[in-house]
């Protein structure tokens, strides 16, 4: 009777795919034993070296490039990826006042370092106009910025000459402006150039003025295009 641990086994060898255990030589009374031959093991096939990073990067920057058929150097064949572009950086913040007067339909604006304007400035606006033929009330207003403290947004010099430009052609609209004064070169370079909105003048600021009324000269010959416009 076959010996059970024997029979297991057979049954294990089987289900591995492994050939049985034989005799080297036929027992007596058994039948004969079907012998297989047994391949030699093969050698294990060693592992490449392992190359660190820097040795090789030398080590292919020290190979030579093989010539394309068509006559061109070589190319890798994975271009380097292109460096991602940086975000805009925003623009440096610049701050300014600007005085607003109307007087009918004159639109005088003034530049103020201060950030406050005075009453003798606008009483010498208030003297310019009366001067002109418009004598009402002087209605102030004053543009100030930046208009917030958002550093995310855009607070340089065109997001401002935007906003600016936009202030005065609100004035403009809302008052029924017929005529733009500029006081002082600085003003007009903070509005820019307007393509519609009424005729403009630029002359001297009034606080050069007050500092040296010679210039008031200079001014009444600034003005003269609005007189002559008046007596129409």
């Amino acid at each position: 009777m076959p010996d059970k641990h024997a029979i297991k086994q057979h049954a294990y060898l089987d289900a591995l795919g492994i050939a049985h255990f034989v005799s080297r030589v036929d027992l007596p009374g058994a039948a004969p034993s079907r012998r297989v031959p047994v391949p030699a093991p093969r050698p294990p096939v060693p592992a490449p070296p392992v190359v660190p990073p820097a040795m090789a990067e030398v080590l292919e920057a020290k190979a030579p490039r093989m010539p394309s058929l068509s006559g061109e150097p070589a190319t890798k064949a994975s271009p380097e990826p292109a460096p991602a572009a940086k975000a805009p950086e925003p623009s440096a913040p610049v701050r300014f006042s600007v005085a607003s007067v109307v007087i009918g339909p004159l639109l005088w604006l003034e530049e103020i370092p201060e950030g406050v304007v005075s009453r003798e400035q606008v009483a010498l606006i208030q003297a310019m106009a009366g001067a002109l033929g418009v004598r009402e009330r002087p209605a102030v207003t004053q543009f100030d910025w930046p208009v917030h403290n958002n550093r995310q947004l855009d607070l340089g010099e065109e997001a401002a000459r935007a906003a600016f430009g936009s202030f005065v052609r609100r004035r403009t609209e809302e008052q029924a402006c017929e005529a733009l004064i500029l006081l002082g070169e600085a003003c007009g370079a903070r509005l820019g150039g307007l393509p519609d909105g009424p005729p403009r003048i630029v002359t001297a600021a009034t606080r050069d003025m007050l500092a040296e009324p010679a210039l008031k000269r200079r001014v009444w010959r600034d003005l003269q295009p609005l007189l002559r416009r008046a007596r129409r």
